[in-house]
């Protein structure tokens, strides 16, 4: 190229356009909303939130734009690598990845788990997570096999063994003694959390007391003598698993970090050591933008803790591991968890965690998952890390006002919450009571009537179901264990009910030879009921209920007859509310006089529905109808046993 030719102008795609304000916006806003009425202002509000606005499980609502206005005054989250981190405990992740962690589950005396570790690292993951909660007796000879092959001056180890992780971090050290490892480069976390623990249990862990005492003089050790090394976590992805809202498990995190603090404290470490032993396991569920301030909110919150502390700015960092967040994952249509999996990591990734953690997508098949449910596992995030590289950026989220104003309501959110537990007497108290119980549940009954309605769908199950796939074995919820002196947190996944009207209606066809099913009455052309008669047999697939589209019924057919040559119980009447004026009081009575159990119509009810009823219509079936309740009516209607 000739060194005189000129240089490229630098092109801005604001150049040519006037500047748009809120104002303009908001004027564009108002004539979509007004649709030409002549709306007063209190009814445009009421549209505007009706239509624009979202609330959320947190208790805060969304609006649609966001400006620099809504951000957090400049400065408040400070840089990356300094107080109060929320833009991350470090300005670059080294090499920047984070840790992925796999777990290998223990069962028994390890022997099916022996291998497993070293396979894990040699495929891509940087270090493990034992989970030996299934494990029969938790000593040397367990772990020494489980991680036979594993250089322990190399790859960190994460332990997950519940009440028994004192027992496992004493073993994990004989392991390392024995193998001559250098107590300055052994790294990893030993999961002690005997509150969360207590929790989980319903006191019928033993006393919090003494595993309290147990925990602090561990922790002391480790602090002495491994550098690398955190002994105590504070695990409230259960408290998420029991329905609660990520706030709620930010404020108990703070709760319980305070506490584990000043137990440290009595027990004669510096408070700079102290929090040096913590890491908070925090479930990452893919709700992207929450979930990623979410974390940012949890160090913010973590570093005004350590402030009122005395802790150096340098020192109030918080170190997280993000861990699948086991209340989304599904048994039906498995592969769909793949899709959560890779939101949850790149929203953990980007929200600055630590560690990350990502479940295999076949996590909840019995036995467990497979080796090609591991690997995927594994290779979501090397995909994320080395190929999308959403490690190398500084705090991806940062100028995001949306994301920036998230991140202070959370934060704001979970203070409160931390500051009611505080003044209830600690995390200990609070759960003792039943105040934390209490909250959980509320939340979780809001959520569980949002499912139910399909408000919160979840793909393969409440939406898009499949019914021909393999149906794996239903999953209970946690039953409180006998003489616990409170009630256990239970373990609840998102999609458990819907999962047990399938396997309800499984039994069924196990037992009948064929599934329950729903005659599609679609009156009229196809233009006339496909739209309806598509929602009505996916509404019906999530209860196990097969559809059986009756055809194009044209004014004459026999609706009764075609209903009786299908076979099923249940009929479901399908086409436009023109037609439904003409036609489907008639068709209605004629199902009803062929034997129909029940009898449906898709849509809401409008004008003539006491005429439709009459006629025989049993139940109207649309768009925010509690769907779990409609279809436990149609499977009893059908006959299928509970």
């Amino acid at each position: 190229m000739p060194t005189n030719s000129p240089q490229p102008e630098v092109l801005s795609l604001a150049d040519g356009f006037p500047p748009v304000g809120r104002e303009r916006w908001m004027d564009a806003v108002v004539g979509v909303l007004s649709r030409g009425r002549d709306l007063d202002a209190e009814a445009l509000a009421a549209r505007f939130d009706a239509v624009l606005r979202t609330a959320t499980h947190e208790g805060i609502t969304l609006e649609p734009l966001y400006t620099a206005a809504d951000a957090p005054e400049p400065g408040a989250e400070g840089l990356p690598g300094f107080a109060p981190f929320t833009r991350g405990t470090a300005p670059l992740r080294p090499g920047g990845v984070w840790d992925v962690r796999q777990v290998v589950r223990v069962a028994g005396d390890g022997a099916s788990a022996a291998g497993r570790a070293v396979r894990e690292l040699e495929r891509g993951a940087v270090s493990v997570e034992l989970d030996l909660r299934e494990a029969d007796t938790i000593d040397t000879a367990l772990l020494d096999r489980v991680l036979e092959g594993v250089h322990l001056d190399a790859a960190p180890v994460g332990l997950w063994a519940g009440p028994r992780a004192a027992a496992a971090a004493r073993a994990l050290g004989a392991v390392c003694a024995e193998r001559g490892v250098d107590p300055l480069r052994a790294a990893g976390a030993l999961g002690i959390d005997p509150i969360g623990d207590h929790a989980q249990s319903g006191g019928a862990a033993g006393s919090v007391a003494d595993r309290l005492e147990e925990a602090a003089a561990l922790a002391r050790v480790v602090g002495s003598r491994n550098p690398h090394v955190r002994g105590i976590a504070v695990d409230v992805a259960r408290y998420h698993a029991a329905g609660g809202t990520q706030t709620q498990a930010l404020g108990l995190a703070l709760a319980t970090g305070v506490a584990y603090l000043r137990v440290l404290v009595r027990a004669g470490m510096s408070t700079r050591d102290a929090a040096a032993q913590i890491e908070f396991r925090v479930a990452a569920p893919p709700d992207q933008f929450p979930t990623i301030a979410s974390l940012r909110a949890l160090r913010t919150c973590w570093a005004r803790v350590g402030e009122v502390v005395g802790l150096p700015a340098e020192a109030r960092g918080a170190r997280i591991h993000a861990v699948p967040a086991t209340a989304t994952l599904t048994r039906h249509d498995p592969w769909v968890n793949l899709l959560r999996g890779t939101v949850s990591c790149f929203a953990a990734a980007v929200g600055g965690a630590d560690v990350v953690t990502v479940a295999p997508y076949d996590d909840l098949a019995p036995g467990g998952a497979g080796e090609l449910g591991r690997r995927m596992a594994r290779n979501t995030q090397a995909l994320l890390a080395d190929e999308s590289g959403v490690g190398r950026v500084v705090d991806p989220a940062g100028g995001s006002h949306f994301v920036e104003r998230l991140t202070a309501q959370m934060a704001t959110s979970a203070w409160a919450w931390f500051q009611e537990l505080e003044a209830a007497g600690g995390a200990v108290a609070a759960i003792e009571t039943g105040l934390v119980a209490e909250r959980l549940d509320e939340r979780w009954e809001a959520r569980r009537a949002a499912i139910a309605h399909r408000r919160d769908p979840i793909t393969g199950v409440s939406e898009f179901p499949i019914l021909e796939e393999d149906v794996p074995a239903p999953s209970g919820q946690a039953v409180a264990e006998t003489g616990a002196p409170f009630p256990p947190l239970p373990v609840r996944r998102h999609a458990e009910q819907f999962e047990a009207l399938r396997a309800r209606a499984e039994r069924h066809r196990a037992a009948t030879g064929a599934r329950p099913s729903v005659f599609l009455a679609t009156l009229g052309t196809p233009a006339d009921h496909i739209a309806r008669a598509t929602f009505a047999a996916n509404l019906f697939a999530a209860g196990g209920i097969e559809a059986l589209p009756g055809g194009d019924l044209a004014p004459g057919d026999d609706v009764g007859a075609a209903f009786v040559a299908s076979g099923a119980r249940l009929a479901c009447i399908c086409s436009t509310d023109a037609l439904y004026s003409e036609r489907a009081a008639a068709a209605a009575s004629a199902l009803r006089s062929a034997g129909a159990a029940r009898v449906h119509l898709a849509g809401a009810p409008g004008a003539d529905a006491d005429a439709l009823r009459d006629a025989g219509v049993d139940e109207f079936a649309h768009s925010g109808i509690d769907a779990l309740a409609l279809l436990d009516r149609a499977l009893d209607a059908a006959g299928v046993a509970p």
